[in-house]
This record gives C-alpha cells, sequence and structure tokens, in this order.
C-alpha cells in the first residue's frame, strides 16, 4: 500500500506541478488519474502472469 501511494504522488507532483485540485487544475488532475490507472493497470497485469506461471509449475505430480 505503502508503494501505491509513493507512485500516486509522485504521478501528482510530476503533472500537477504541487498545485492544489482545483477547477483549473482539472485537466491535469484527470491525466494524472488516467495515468495512474494505467500504471497499476500494468502493474497487474504483470502480477497475473507471475501468478499464472507459478500454478503451471506446482501442479506436477510426481510418481
Amino acid at each position: 500500500m505503502l508503494s501505491s501511494m509513493m507512485i500516486i504522488t509522485l504521478i501528482f507532483s510530476y503533472l500537477m506541478h504541487g498545485q492544489a485540485v482545483t477547477t483549473e487544475t482539472q485537466i491535469a488532475f484527470l491525466a494524472s488519474m488516467r495515468m495512474a490507472f494505467l500504471i497499476f493497470c500494468g502493474l497487474c497485469i504483470i502480477g497475473i502472469g507471475c501468478s499464472l506461471g507459478r500454478a503451471g509449475r506446482g501442479k506436477r505430480i510426481y510418481k
């Protein structure tokens, strides 16, 4: 959870330049939310791939 908050904070500081969320910064806020969604989506896909790879190895039964 700490890493998620760190990623969100870095994205906000990069795209919003330390400004508060107001109607003037709405476009930058939405862009940062979209970027965060894409980053976390990619991380989830990597995690699913790792879980599927691990599941295939654990089901081998040796006789």
